[in-house]
């Protein structure tokens, strides 16, 4: 059975819905004792993994300690991730939401709407947490948690309760295209971020609402990275333009800063401070992976992207999944995005397997709609992607598939795709 949770003002409180609990205030800060001279160290340092006792004593938290101290004093939840490596990791809860509320709602007096696993990082931004957005945007939240997504029962719910602002990740809004969408006169926004969105999906979703889909980038160690705010444009395709939260930029392999239109990793500096507000502070029981992530004195992502010259940010992949063939760097979003632009494809993703001639070869693996699988299909799909494609970037294989590998969270899993090449 379908859980739809939702928070609202109370003048705004409707017949069936759950209110929460009020949100509690913090009990104080936690204090953490020196091993030396059993001194209080006070709660704001236990954001530092190096702590320095004012009797000189040197000594080191790891992830497991200070989460142990701070969830006992009711300072931090733990939020829960599914990597796309395997099995969920744990780590210390952030603030900085703030700038996901006003990206998402775009207004004050909102009725938001966000589908989301319960227990998830997006479900705490948008019902576990809804000081951060009632209190500064007036707005009202609610958690729609559904078992097998059906469009049509989306849309009922979004229209009987009158919903403004609706985010999903880009999986939701391909099958709202798919499947015909209803009419939805309450909408005024909708967002989207978990993975690129392809323009095809853009410009049908705008034709039938009149309305822009707004992309945003972050991650779950994150709050919203780069996105296209309130007062832009959105520009399909786009991450659009960084948060105010964060410093961040675009680097090469040796750390230097690439220029426009090259494309570089997305590292965030944190401030001379040391401690960023708006990003994690340890993997539960994986220092060296915190380490690894922090390296070099910045945060790296492992997301690669590029900035155009109106200062607009451009996804091009993760760099594992980024496919390297005959000398070319290719991101799968390049290939994806003209994929699905034909009518047979509902859902597609593109990797690297091993070939002799080019080092790698581009697969894609496509779900269909209407059509069956055949030989004839297979050599249509390609000769309309290849088509619209620099030669590099052809699809040389195609597999057929009933359904995508994916995460909880709708995104699809190529480390599982590529294990069972």
């Amino acid at each position: 059975m379908a859980v739809i949770s939702f928070l609202k003002p109370k003048n705004k409180l409707e017949e069936g819905g759950r209110a929460a609990a009020p949100v509690q205030s913090d009990p104080g800060e936690p204090e953490q004792l020196c091993p030396n001279c059993h001194k209080s160290i006070p709660g704001s340092h236990l954001w530092d993994r190096n702590m320095v006792c004012s009797c000189g004593h040197h000594f080191r938290m790891n992830a497991r300690q200070r989460i142990a101290m701070l969830t006992d004093k009711g300072s931090f939840r733990e939020l829960f991730r599914e990597v796309k490596s395997g099995n969920p990791l744990s780590f210390p809860g952030y603030d900085g939401k703030l700038d996901t509320a006003r990206s998402s709602s775009g207004e004050a007096e909102a009725v938001v709407c966000g589908t989301a696993e319960i227990g998830r990082q997006k479900c705490a931004v948008f019902f576990m947490d809804p000081g951060f957005m009632m209190g500064s945007m007036g707005s009202a939240v609610m958690v729609f948690d559904f078992d097998n997504f059906d469009p049509k029962q989306l849309c009922t719910v979004i229209n009987r309760y009158g919903v403004t602002s609706f985010c999903a990740p880009p999986t939701v809004y391909r099958y709202l295209v798919r499947k015909g969408i209803p009419d939805m006169p309450s909408l005024r926004h909708a967002s989207t971020a978990g993975e690129i969105l392809a323009p095809e999906v853009f410009r049908k979703f705008q034709l039938r609402t009149g309305l822009s889909l707004c992309e945003g980038y972050g991650q779950t160690e994150t709050t919203l990275l780069m996105a296209n705010f309130k007062g832009m444009q959105p520009v399909e395709g786009s991450m659009g333009t960084i948060s105010p939260l964060y410093r961040i930029e675009l680097r090469d392999k040796a750390g230097n800063p690439v220029p426009d239109g090259e494309i570089g990793e997305v590292v965030i500096l944190p401030p001379e401070s040391g401690k960023q507000i708006g990003i994690f502070s340890g993997y539960l029981d994986n220092e060296s992976q915190y380490r690894q992530v922090w390296r070099g004195g910045v945060y790296h992502t492992g997301d690669a992207a590029y900035r155009d010259a109106q200062g607009r940010y451009w996804f091009h992949g993760r760099f594992d999944d980024i496919i390297k063939t005959g000398g070319y760097r290719v991101g799968p979003y390049e290939v994806e995005n003209v994929l699905m632009e034909h009518p047979a494809v509902v859902e597609c993703s593109v990797i690297g397997v091993p070939d002799k001639l080019r080092g790698q070869a581009i697969k894609a693996f496509i779900v269909l709609g209407n059509r069956q699988p055949s030989p004839e299909l297979e050599k249509e799909i390609k000769d309309f992607c290849n088509a619209r494609l620099a030669e590099y970037k052809w699809v040389r294989l195609i597999e057929f598939v009933s359904e995508m590998p994916k995460t909880i969270s709708g995104k699809i899993r190529k480390t599982e795709l590529r294990a069972a090449t």
